[in-house]
């Protein structure tokens, strides 16, 4: 018997007919388990659910419908009844998928069919808001197959996630905006060990993420370090480290607060020749200034000038995807 777990509670908070979330499932022969907070007990029930206490109760029940309700941390239940039953996790949000840029700010992006999960990872963390990091985690720690559907559209298709599948198909599935971002560049910096231990702790110690650090050659004993770091941490981050400029020995401090931070994902970049220099070219034809940039093998991440951050994700966007 195959089985489907769905997590609905979005689906609920909206009053979306669950029916159309699941019909299509059981006409093909699966047991579903519905997984929602408890709070929506009362709706959920309407359907005819089979109440169940915990995932392996569906291996021996009868019907092929089931509800498993949570007082909290429905989500993580989801992806643990999903490991039980080992098969496929269904998310219902908002859109039909991930798409290659955030729907919710752009008209351009396409939907993705499917990805890996260190993708998608690298999306969340560069500034894609509709998944949470940690589901991602889990389910690529346990090897648990993820759907993102949408409640809205009961033929949509989705978004596949799941285990590395290979660097074919797309080379860059996804261009992510992040527009709260600063960079904090501190000049006349002493070039001697252990001064970036020095600077950086005292960051860490005032629970400041920094993103991206560049730290060209020093020149006759003196250099330069400049890093980014969110826009609501800007304001702390200058004043600590003001105030201890003799001790870190700095001359000056700028701080550039009109930054986004633009990434380009993909699986096949680290294997793909040219990505880097069309990326370049496009910000070049569109005067677009790099900032700073960062890149991993599944990364390419340039930071510009905000009010330039949906030029650039519009123009790479037709470059790669469209």
């Amino acid at each position: 018997m195959a089985y489907i777990v769905k997590y609905i509670d979005n689906a609920l908070a909206e009053n979306t007919e669950i029916d159309t979330l699941y019909r299509k499932d059981i006409k093909n022969g699966y047991k579903v388990l519905l997984v929602c907070s408890a709070e929506y007990k009362n709706i959920a029930l309407k359907y005819n659910a089979k109440e169940i206490a915990r995932s392996d109760d569906i291996k021996k029940s009868n019907g092929n419908l089931f509800v498993l309700f949570c007082a909290q941390d429905t989500i993580e239940i989801s992806l643990d009844c999903a490991f039980v039953l080992r098969c496929e996790c269904q998310i219902y949000i908002k859109y039909d998928g991930i798409f290659s840029a955030d729907p919710a700010f752009t008209d351009f992006s396409h939907r993705i069919d499917k990805m890996d999960y260190d993708e998608l990872l690298e999306m969340t963390v560069c500034g894609y808001k509709a998944i949470n990091t940690d589901i991602v985690e889990k389910a690529r720690k346990n090897g648990i197959v993820l759907h993102f559907l949408s409640y809205k559209d009961e033929y949509g298709k989705g978004t596949v996630v799941k285990e590395v599948l290979g660097i074919s198909g797309m080379t860059v599935k996804g261009i992510i905006k992040d527009p709260n971002m600063s960079i904090i560049s501190l000049i006349g910096v002493p070039d001697i060990t252990g001064i970036c231990y020095s600077i950086f702790n005292l960051i860490s110690e005032n629970d400041i993420v920094v993103d991206t650090i560049s730290l060209p050659t020093a020149v006759q004993g003196k250099g330069e370090i400049s890093f980014t770091v969110s826009r609501s941490d800007r304001i702390k981050c200058e004043k600590m480290l003001a105030e201890n400029k003799d001790k870190i020995g700095f001359s000056r401090l700028f701080v550039d607060d009109d930054i986004a931070k633009v990434s380009v994902i993909g699986a096949a970049l680290k294997t793909t020749k040219g990505v880097a220099a069309k990326v370049f070219k496009v910000l070049y034809e569109n005067e677009i200034d790099v900032k700073l940039i960062n890149t991993s093998e599944i990364k390419l991440t340039v930071f510009v000038n905000r009010k330039m951050s949906d030029i650039a994700v519009n123009k790479i966007h037709e470059m790669f995807i469209n």
